[in-house]
């Protein structure tokens, strides 16, 4: 069987498992993110180590559903984590009158000292969309609809080929923890994953994105990318931001089926995806 056909093959699945007439036909999310389904957890690896035997896990991705609307990616395995220990990102679906939105609400850490959660707020967020004004969401009441707290991560639908966001916000626990995040998003992308048998080909959302934070340096730092810093507050201005991570949300909602550096290159790849029975099964890396 060529690996066209397989390809096909492999769509044609995702379509039937998703329960969608066609993979993101209204340039939404409903195909990529995993509200309300089944639970399951997918490992990535190196690309580079794709044809090694037992590839190291590099990170583990698991979804749990919390209510219709709500849902956590919790992230385990990771280079640094305990056994046992994972952080999770918490996330619901706000729908709006002029666009539905995929909601950041907040961080959680767990580990054997116990769990903490923490909630986020927006201090400023753009949406830009090329050949229109940028779209200030607090100050044109859209983010209000949805809540005091969150943030406007990613529209769920109906989404532009391409659009930008720039969030500037900090934990409510405290406003001086302060972050930054730049992304620009692509919808209608295929992204090829030959760390599967057979290899895949899916449909995909790419992220590329940029972010700042002081939650471990006082004065702030890059982990992802690099930008302007404004001399005053020590805080990113919003301008000449460069992107140092893209991310690839797969169709048969699997939100990080690849990702990679700032040139758009896959550096890690999906090799494993399994049901689990809550969502937090947790595989160790072996």
């Amino acid at each position: 069987m060529s690996n066209s056909v397989r390809s096909a093959m492999v769509l044609t699945m995702l379509l039937l498992i998703c329960g969608e007439g066609a993979v993101g036909e209204d340039g939404g999310l409903a195909s990529f993110w995993p509200k309300d389904s089944p639970p399951k957890q997918w490992d990535l690896i190196a690309v580079s180590a794709k044809s090694t035997p037992n590839p190291q896990i590099l990170m583990s991705v698991a979804n749990q559903n919390i209510s219709e609307n709500k849902f956590v990616l919790w992230f385990f395995n990771k280079q640094g984590q305990k056994p046992g220990d994972r952080q999770g990102e918490s996330y619901r679906v706000c729908e709006n009158p002029k666009r539905a939105w995929l909601y950041l609400d907040s961080y959680v850490d767990v580990n054997n000292q116990g769990s903490a959660v923490h909630p986020v707020e927006v201090d400023r967020a753009l949406l830009i969309t090329e050949g229109e004004d940028p779209i200030d969401l607090l100050a044109d009441g859209e983010h209000r609809v949805c809540g005091e707290t969150g943030q406007p991560y990613l529209i769920w639908s109906p989404t532009a080929r391409i659009y930008r966001m720039k969030v500037w916000g900090h934990l409510v626990e405290n406003v001086k923890w302060r972050w930054f995040w730049d992304a620009e998003v692509t919808s209608g992308e295929t992204i090829e994953n030959d760390c599967l048998a057979p290899v895949e080909r899916r449909p995909a959302v790419k992220v590329q994105e940029a972010y700042w934070s002081n939650f471990t340096a006082p004065a702030g730092q890059w982990s992802l990318g690099s930008g302007e810093i404004d001399p005053a507050t020590g805080w990113p201005t919003g301008r000449s931001v460069a992107f140092g991570r893209t991310v690839w949300h797969g169709a048969g909602r699997i939100p990080y089926f690849m990702t990679g550096g700032a040139d758009s290159i896959p550096t890690w790849c999906v090799n494993r995806i399994v049901p689990t029975t809550d969502g937090v099964g947790f595989r160790k890396a072996e």
